[in-house]
């Protein structure tokens, strides 16, 4: 790996630069292969809404299935790197904590691809001399971002989106963690809770949510035409996200069918519990679906269920984004009062909040619901119209951008010699 000293000089300034773009480099182990193909897409929307600020913006990434090695996606340059022989590499194609859990041997695969991540931005490093690192998840991308501030200079922020502060809780890798906290920019928390949470380690900047295209969704859906009793999930397939505890709730409401919208290492084990209590017949699986799949969908719901709770590795979601897309959609949600959840829900307001893992509340405000359709479409509009000041995408990614800013301005990139980075548009 380059030292400090090894970078090439930088080139005299051309008459005129002074101000120009902000530079940034994204590092994130999951990104979508396509724009809408399914895959969780937040950081690419935020890197995207970076760049219509007027960053700069490249994202290094694991190679995935369908993926180009290079491309732009909704202007974000993206660079994909191998990690493995592609037979086997399947370590970052979803989320890898999971993956982890599901298949122990991708453990193999976990030292491969921190090194091939560390070589790949190193050489952008070199390529493109960033202004900021923006890391999301402590680790990998995080220990990515310290080990090259420290050999290139290069200030970092960290997203901390939840399995990074609930999991990998050991000594060394607590070590790493702390490591990682005390040399960031900030380290943003997409909750309060996850702050909390990696307050006992580090340093922690107050929480930023993932931003929520609103305008955009509401698009997308169209006029809705919900379907009594049609209930709606998104996400992965996980521990963590309840889905057994709704199928159960599901099966004491009679009128309510449920539509599952995702993948992962638990559906064989829900298809199994949906068989055994007799649901087959109401609750479809559908898989991962492109975006615009996902958004016909929520035109359909008549409500959405977020049944979130704490798995048995002490993973637990932190803001998770079907929130806001629900909300966006205008469709009344049910979640569960944990963690970052609970910052953006309240009961009889703007949703319905249930306790996490309780069939019984869960199954009470589901029969609510459904049998109240009009109380139920209240709370959608609350919750809609209290989007803009929280979780908006055009908020969220201006409140990104001045930390990013500031980091750049603050630490010591411009060892490179770059001119001072242009403050893009006027942020409100």
């Amino acid at each position: 790996m380059a030292s400090h000293a090894d970078l090439p000089p930088p080139s005299a300034p051309s008459p005129g630069s002074a101000e120009r773009p902000l530079s940034v480099l994204v590092l994130a182990t999951t990104f979508p292969a396509r724009a809408g193909d399914g895959t969780p897409e937040f950081v690419l929307t935020l890197s995207s809404a970076l760049a219509a600020h007027g960053a700069q913006v490249t994202a290094i990434v694991p190679r995935v299935p369908r993926g180009a090695r290079q491309e732009l996606i909704d202007g974000v340059r993206v660079q994909r790197f191998a990690y493995f022989p592609r037979r086997f590499e399947g370590l970052a194609n979803g989320a890898i904590m999971p993956n982890l859990r599901a298949h122990r041997w991708r453990w193999l695969e976990a030292g491969p691809l921190a090194i091939a991540f560390m070589l790949a931005t190193a050489r952008q490093v070199r390529r493109e001399r960033p202004d900021v690192i923006h890391a999301h998840w402590i680790v990998p991308a995080g220990l990515v971002a310290w080990v090259l501030r420290r050999t290139t200079g290069v200030p970092y922020v960290v997203t901390a989106h939840g399995a990074d502060a609930y999991t990998l809780r050991g000594g060394a890798t607590r070590r790493l963690k702390r490591a990682v906290l005390r040399r960031a920019s900030a380290t943003i928390p997409v909750s309060a809770a996850i702050g909390e949470q990696l307050r006992q380690i580090g340093p922690v900047s107050p929480a930023i949510p993932m931003g929520i295209d609103v305008a955009r969704i509401a698009t997308e859906v169209g006029q809705r035409r919900p379907e009594p009793g049609r209930v709606l999930f998104v996400g992965r397939l996980a521990d963590k996200k309840g889905v057994d505890i709704l199928i159960q709730a599901a099966a004491r409401v009679r009128p309510v069918s449920v539509v599952v919208i995702g993948d992962g290492p638990t559906r064989a084990g829900l298809e199994a519990l949906a068989n055994r209590i007799g649901m087959t017949d109401r609750v479809r699986f559908l898989g991962a679906l492109p975006r615009q799949g996902v958004m016909d969908e929520f035109a359909r719901a008549a409500a959405a269920a977020i049944p979130s709770r704490v798995a048995a590795d002490g993973d637990q979601d932190g803001v998770p984004v079907v929130l806001g897309e629900a909300m966006a959609a205008g469709v009344p949600v049910v979640a569960t009062d944990l963690g970052g959840l609970g910052e953006y829900v309240s009961d009889g307001e703007n949703a319905r909040v249930v306790a996490p893992g309780s069939v019984d509340e869960l199954a009470a405000a589901l029969d609510d619901l459904v049998k109240h359709p009009d109380a139920a479409e209240a709370l959608a509009r609350c919750a809609s119209a209290r989007l803009a000041d929280t979780l908006d995408l055009g908020h969220i990614s201006a409140q990104y951008f001045r930390v990013l800013l500031d980091a750049a301005d603050a630490g010591p990139g411009r060892a490179y010699g770059s001119d001072r980075v242009s403050r893009g548009p006027e942020q409100p």
